[in-house]
């Protein structure tokens, strides 16, 4: 497991693992899966964009982990459906 925290991600990292990324949006993935381009690699949180776009929200952490999870042990699953999170705000 390697964790990238942040809002951007030193592409180092990514690019001697062999998997895509693009500067600006991240770590690219399976819209679904969460996999990378590069074989048992996944990728969560700030460090991925899905479909061109950064997923730059902590909500939507634990259902990643829970299809990645899945994916991994080779459970039947519907797959990730991104949906960015409401943003609350305080007064």
């Amino acid at each position: 497991m390697i964790a990238s925290t942040g809002l951007t991600v030193d592409e180092q990292l990514p690019a001697a693992a062999g998997v895509e990324f693009d500067r600006r949006t991240g770590i690219v993935v399976d819209a679904t899966t969460l996999r990378t381009n590069a074989a048992n690699i996944y990728a969560i949180g700030d460090c991925m964009s899905i479909n061109g776009v950064a997923c730059r929200y902590v909500a939507p952490l634990r259902a990643q982990a829970a299809t990645i999870a899945d994916d991994i042990l080779g459970h039947e699953h519907s797959g990730y459906d991104h949906k960015p999170p409401m943003i609350r705000l305080k007064k």
